[in-house]
């Protein structure tokens, strides 16, 4: 059972892993391509902040809804969807990057691949039962959200901190969480541990993965 269990953690870290380049070059080869007409991008969308920001988070909570919808369904179309998901969010990042110092972005990226592999590690083979903090998780996440969208009307450095040191701590927590939930998903229905499942998984720890170092890169950021 135990080899079984740790070929599903190798299903869902290689979807996370092709989810991750994904991202990566997608961000790369925008920038490459687009550097001169980001400023005017952020220009318009620095507008209406509040829109976009809604609008974002939008697409990606419908995305990968959707995504899971389709996973649950076993139709292929589901690892278009995650991959869908990646480019959306290396996009995004196209749009923030550029605006740091290589040094900080390569220090958030190292940062963040060693809080993903330890808070892996954790949720994996702790014997502690993440349940509890989960939901405090996500109802933290939720009441993060809204503190956030209402954020973009203050225009205070140090709220902005703030809020990123709070979100860096918790989507490090999570991917703990999310990773222990990976053996409870498992235990309930082992027979149907293939891709399909694995992408469910796959996706949320991209989504902490990500925010992780977005978070990060702004704390790094507030130094300059």
């Amino acid at each position: 059972m135990e080899n079984t269990l740790n070929s599903f953690y190798s299903k869902i870290y290689a979807l996370l892993a092709i989810g991750l380049i994904t991202v990566a070059v997608t961000t790369t080869i925008t920038i490459a391509n687009y550097i001169d007409k980001i400023p005017l991008i952020l220009a318009q969308l620095g507008k209406h902040p509040f829109i976009f920001s809604i609008v974002f988070l939008a697409i990606i909570t419908v995305m990968s809804g959707f995504t899971v919808y389709l996973a649950n369904k076993k139709n292929p179309l589901a690892f278009a969807g995650y991959g869908l998901v990646s480019i959306i969010f290396g996009l995004y990042l196209s749009l923030i990057v550029p605006f740091f110092s290589m040094q900080d972005v390569m220090t958030a990226l190292l940062s963040t691949v060693a809080v993903l592999v330890a808070m892996s590690a954790v949720g994996r083979f702790s014997k502690y039962d993440f349940s509890k903090l989960g939901r405090f998780c996500f109802n933290a996440l939720i009441a993060l959200i809204v503190v956030s969208l209402i954020g973009v009307f203050l225009h205070s450095s140090l709220f902005n901190i703030i809020i990123s040191l709070v979100s860096a701590l918790l989507f490090s927590i999570l991917i703990a969480v999310d990773s222990k939930e990976i053996e409870n998903v498992y235990n309930k229905a082992p027979k149907n541990a293939d891709y399909y499942a694995a992408i469910s998984s796959a996706l949320q720890l991209e989504l902490d993965a990500i925010n992780l170092f977005i978070n990060l890169l702004n704390l790094l950021g507030s130094d300059d």
